[in-house]
């Protein structure tokens, strides 16, 4: 396979890879929370922060773990208030509302490259190289991180998987199985072990960057480059740092 330097095509995790987003969610979950204790100021007696995030934690993984919607937040209301025996001065519905909104601000605002981000989009591009984007999530939420971070115009293409049957390998195989693509010069990069299989099963080389939850674990698939950050993986793709490999 080809090294770094000489890979063509480069596909890239969005959230934990390039952009902070599990910084930026429990921000939002933290000011979620401080709306709840504004509606009940002594509420913080009956369900402590950890509570509460393991609460939104659960309804996000029973409704596939793509995104905390206004669904899971409604979901919270309608099972926490009468279960805790809260009284609110408006209706569960207007409470989800508020946490949505307060998750939801917080957490675009908090919103940022990762560094390197686009050091790397910006090396990649001037050197024409392709950039496209493969993410897990509801396409208009990875859009908008995409937006607001300012990495939209850096991509060639963005594809998003989400719904029921759709996986990453899927999405990679339908790409990179046009005559345009020659498997050795594509690469995969992300920060999760479904990152790492997707490019593995698609049958091109996979980058591993420690961000997010991933950073600290030790995972069963092997990638073929692991790097701490971006600066050191666009230090490889240049050729002055080592690639990385194991």
């Amino acid at each position: 396979m080809a090294g770094l330097c000489e890979k063509k095509y480069f596909f890239f995790d969005l959230d934990d890879t390039l952009i902070n987003t599990s910084i930026a969610t429990e921000f939002g979950i933290k000011k979620a929370y401080f709306q709840l204790l504004k509606a009940q100021p002594d509420l913080s007696e009956k369900i402590g922060f950890e509570e509460f995030k393991a609460e939104l934690d659960g309804i996000y993984k029973k409704q596939g773990g793509v995104d905390y919607t206004h669904d899971v937040f409604e979901q919270f209301a309608k099972g926490i208030v009468p279960r805790k025996q809260i009284a609110l001065p408006f209706s569960e519905d207007s409470l989800a509302a508020k946490l949505f909104l307060d998750y939801r601000e917080t957490m675009n605002h908090a919103l940022m490259p990762l560094p390197g981000a686009i050091e790397l989009l910006s090396y990649l591009e001037k050197c024409q190289k392709a950039r496209m984007g493969i993410t897990r999530g509801k396409s208009t939420h990875q859009h908008l991180k995409l937006i607001l971070t300012g990495l939209e115009t850096s991509f060639k293409d963005i594809t998003v998987v989400g719904k029921p049957g759709e996986t990453k390998e899927k999405a990679l195989n339908e790409i990179i199985g046009t005559p345009e693509f020659n498997k050795e010069f594509c690469v995969m990069v992300g920060d999760s072990p479904e990152d790492i299989e997707a490019g593995q099963l698609a049958g091109i080389d996979t980058v591993r960057v420690k961000h997010g939850r991933h950073a600290a674990e030790n995972f069963e698939i092997i990638p073929t480059f692991s790097f701490d950050g971006l600066e050191e993986l666009l230090d490889a793709v240049k050729g002055q740092g080592k690639e990385g490999g194991f």
